[in-house]
């Protein structure tokens, strides 16, 4: 965290941060040893922060080293059939799919070219990778699911000031995308914010009930789209550094047992004890969430707004904190103006739900 260079603030220390990424990912193959491995980009494992390549020779350098270290270096990934299509995407723009089996593929989604940080540098790639996704989904057999991973996600974030992830124009096409075929979308999985979250965005629809046609007529929010925002390694936030799992049926694509894992930093802080003391969160088991979709997120958003105690327990838990220390944990929320219970948490409900920075502004001031 924190190696990438900010252009014209710091000197670049890009030979020491390959040698980092290396360095983490042969921890990864020694542990995993021949387990697929699905990479994405984030946004300090870059040259410059947040900055895709900018220049051809620069895009030929990174993502040729990302390429040879993922894709030969990797056992797991080393044998892949369809490595030059691989190749080909990730020459382009660091973004790949991976079939796994007959019903189920992984994406690898390079956000950075979305991001607000880059709205000064106009690349060519950002739709093509949005159409390169749409085409995807839209083209696949009914039956295929799809696991897409990506760290910037898109949405909106308020840790004490309104931020915006990626610019309107790919929000508003993601968004478009997601509501034609995020039915074949088992996972979406997300990271960026450190700290462990859910969201989910649904659309209002017309609902007739049984008085007839347009008699009666109400709406009803219908949820399309559900976000796992993974937890992160590096505690900077003053989370508990942590990672997450979840279980995959390969023939339905039906995504369960979801868990995060955290390391307990206060038991090892200011001791000469170092054994490792970690502790998990079941999704199912404490909050409810036993099959990740859209609807069962959607619900439980409704459950934790109507329930504050609910809602400090996922609060407590998705910071990688144990129960008993919910005070403090809370604590951490308040000093980003993250909640307010006074007020509802109106702000964290608005950035938990929409994704686009028009809904999102419209809710907040509401």
């Amino acid at each position: 965290h924190d190696i990438a260079a900010k252009r014209g603030v710091a000197q670049p220390h890009y030979e020491l941060l390959t040698s980092i990424i290396t360095q983490a990912f042969d921890q990864y193959i020694s542990t995993f040893n021949t387990s697929v491995l699905i990479p994405t980009i984030g946004n300090n494992d870059v040259k410059f922060h947040y900055e895709f390549p900018r220049t051809q020779e620069d895009s030929e350098e990174y993502y040729g080293y990302l390429y040879d270290l993922w894709f030969n270096h990797a056992l797991g990934n080393r044998n892949y059939t369809k490595k030059e299509e691989v190749k080909a995407t990730i020459m382009k723009g660091g973004y790949f799919t991976y079939e796994y089996s007959a019903n189920l593929t992984f994406v690898s989604v390079n956000t950075l070219y979305f991001s607000v940080k880059n709205e000064q540098f106009n690349s060519t790639v950002s739709n093509e990778q949005l159409d390169w996704l749409e085409s995807l989904l839209r083209d696949s057999d009914q039956n295929r699911r799809f696991v897409i991973n990506m760290h910037v996600f898109p949405g909106m974030y308020n840790p004490g000031s309104r931020q915006q992830f990626w610019l309107d124009e790919f929000t508003t096409r993601f968004n478009t995308i997601m509501k034609a075929y995020g039915s074949k979308v088992s996972l979406l999985n997300g990271a960026h914010t450190h700290i462990s979250d859910v969201r989910a965005s649904w659309t209002e629809q017309a609902s007739i009930n049984e008085g007839g046609f347009l008699k009666g007529e109400s709406t009803q929010k219908v949820p399309y789209y559900a976000n796992f925002v993974s937890p992160s390694i590096s505690p900077v936030f003053l989370n508990n550094p942590g990672f997450s799992s979840f279980d995959i049926d390969e023939s339905t694509g039906k995504v369960t047992n979801v868990t995060a894992y955290f390391f307990e930093l206060d038991q090892t802080y200011n001791t000469t004890n170092h054994g490792l003391s970690f502790h998990s969160v079941n999704y199912e088991a404490e909050f409810g969430i036993k099959e990740w979709s859209p609807m069962e997120i959607f619900n439980f958003m409704n459950r934790a707004q109507q329930d504050d105690e609910l809602f400090k327990k996922f609060l407590v838990l998705k910071l990688g904190y144990r129960l008993d220390q919910q005070e403090a944990a809370l604590q951490v929320y308040k000093n980003l103006n993250m909640i307010d219970f006074d007020n509802h948490n109106k702000v964290y409900w608005c950035f938990f739900q929409f994704m686009d920075s028009q809904d999102y502004d419209a809710c907040v001031a509401a």
